[in-house]
């Protein structure tokens, strides 16, 4: 704002009579977002969240595989190296009712070496009731397989976890054959 001598005698002071200067410096001053900008931001943020929530979804089933699956490897691995270690049948198998409860690593009808933890979320793993043993090597000349796979989503997301006849893990993706 300026002070113009004209408008002196009548007390105003003259808001539009300010130079070509002040009034940019006015406009300079003010900052912000119309509402129209920050509708289009919120429409922008709400379209990229719809693309991502359903990916995020994929990715957290597919690492609830890996992870279950990984402590599955985990267990054989460790079974097999104690029997080695103690010469004596160590074995892998289910608590409770069945693989969904978790898996237990112990000497045969000895002490309990280590408890795994139920799978997470909808990982479901399958197996028949029998434990895996190991008496330095598996026992039998069958491979025994596991599935690792997401209950609500079964045929995208599977991983087979195999031991052969020599007690060596290996892992596949996609169901055991």
């Amino acid at each position: 704002m300026t002070f113009h001598p004209d408008n002196h005698a009548t007390g105003r002071i003259g808001l539009g009579l300010l130079t070509p200067r002040a009034s940019v410096l006015i406009m300079k001053r003010q900052s912000g977002f119309t509402l129209i900008e920050l509708m289009i931001v919120l429409v922008l943020i709400g379209i990229l969240a719809g693309i991502a929530v359903p990916n995020f979804t994929t990715m957290v089933a597919s690492n609830r595989i890996i992870t279950t699956t990984n402590n599955l490897v985990s267990a054989l691995n460790l079974a097999r190296s104690e029997s080695i270690k103690r010469s004596a049948s160590v074995e892998v198998a289910a608590i409770g009712t069945g693989w969904a409860d978790g898996w237990r690593v112990q000497v045969t009808g000895g002490a309990t070496l280590r408890d795994f933890p139920a799978p997470t979320g909808n990982t479901i793993v399958t197996l028949g009731a029998a434990p895996t043993i190991f008496l330095g090597l598996a026992t039998g000349t069958t491979i025994t397989n596991f599935e690792v796979r997401d209950a609500s989503n079964t045929s995208t997301q599977v991983r087979c976890v195999r031991v052969g006849a020599t007690g060596r893990v290996s892992t596949d993706n996609g169901a055991c054959s």
